[in-house]
């Protein structure tokens, strides 16, 4: 379980990134992931939990949930 926020989101290129609380490096969300947790679309400085998946163009966010605070 990692958190974070939006640095940004790209609505017509359909990613954008967050910045993970823990300083490591920022993590790509895709819009595939925001639609599959049903999060309408993102904003930037939304606070956000979620899974890191590796894949074969590197890490991405998965199992979105928006958060209040660290919870």
């Amino acid at each position: 379980m990692t958190f974070g926020s939006v640095k940004y989101f790209n609505l017509d290129k359909g990613y954008g990134l967050i910045t993970r609380d823990d300083g490591s490096e920022d993590i790509i969300v895709q819009q595939s992931e925001v639609d599959r947790a049903r999060l309408g679309q993102l904003a930037a400085r939304q606070r956000l939990g979620f899974d890191i998946e590796t894949c074969a163009r590197g890490r991405k966010a998965i199992n979105l949930w928006a958060t209040f605070g660290d919870r």
